[in-house]
């Protein structure tokens, strides 16, 4: 297993993360560092919340990006393993997109190209 004690994952589940990642921030001359840490985040913090496997969050339809966009660089890496052992951003950062905000869930912070959300209160 790899991660801390509250986020252990899988060698699958780290391969998964490491696409996603790659497929939604690029490689080390795509998003800066911070947002390939806080998209890794978004779907851990939706495992958490929704109480679903990372790879229920991922292939959620119009959720993840997962296609090939190269092998994850040591960028990508250090990313997903920051993720793992930390949690930088809110525990309920779980939106984001490029362009703008989504309409829904409350704006968080513009990280690069990616706009972060948090869920709305129930």
């Amino acid at each position: 297993f790899i991660g801390n004690e509250e986020t252990k994952v899988t060698p699958e589940e780290y391969n998964l993360l490491l696409r996603v990642c790659m497929s939604e921030c690029g490689g080390k001359y795509g998003e800066p560092l911070e947002g390939k840490i806080a998209v890794v985040e978004t779907i851990l913090n939706r495992c958490e919340i929704y109480g679903k496997s990372i790879d229920e969050v991922v292939y959620e339809p119009y959720q993840y990006s997962t296609y090939d966009n190269g092998e994850p660089d040591e960028t990508v890496e250090q990313a997903v393993d920051i993720a793992l052992r930390e949690n930088i951003y809110p525990d309920d950062m779980i939106y984001f997109r490029t362009d703008n905000y989504h309409t829904f869930g409350k704006p968080y912070q513009k990280i690069g190209n990616h706009y972060f959300s948090l869920k709305e209160s129930d």
